[in-house]
């Protein structure tokens, strides 16, 4: 791919690489889990850990996150600004993931949420009563 770009679908990541950028699409087409069909969940498991050695991504320095929309070429700065020569840009995870997962009592990938607009401080209650 010749210019940077936002990925438009799920099963479908950008990745640039020291300013060359890549389409990559997700060829499995069956898995164990709603949770092991999520983009975030594809990189953590096939990449991040086979390949680049990243275990923990909570605590591991070699990895930092950005959430929201940005723009792709704003966050290829930023990461060579930081040092850095990998960027992975995802699609978002879809509403109906995270409700099916978390319906079912499962847990979802760590650093795979990001709301938008987020509350600048407060309270939220949500009536949970049947009335």
């Amino acid at each position: 791919v010749k210019t940077a770009f936002n990925p438009n679908r799920k099963n479908q990541t950008a990745l640039c690489i020291k300013g060359k950028w890549y389409n990559l699409e997700t060829k499995e087409k069956t898995f164990d889990s709603r949770r092991d069909s999520l983009d975030v969940g594809i990189l953590q498991d096939k990449v991040l850990g086979p390949i680049l050695r990243i275990i923990n991504i909570r605590s591991d320095d070699n990895i930092f996150f950005v959430g929201g929309l940005q723009d792709p070429n704003s966050m290829e700065e930023y990461t060579t600004k930081k040092g850095n020569d990998v960027f992975f840009n995802l699609y978002p995870v879809d509403i109906k993931d995270l409700e099916s997962i978390a319906d079912s009592g499962g847990v979802m990938p760590p650093k795979s949420t990001w709301f938008d607009p987020k509350l600048l401080s407060g309270l939220v209650l949500h009536d949970l009563s049947e009335d």
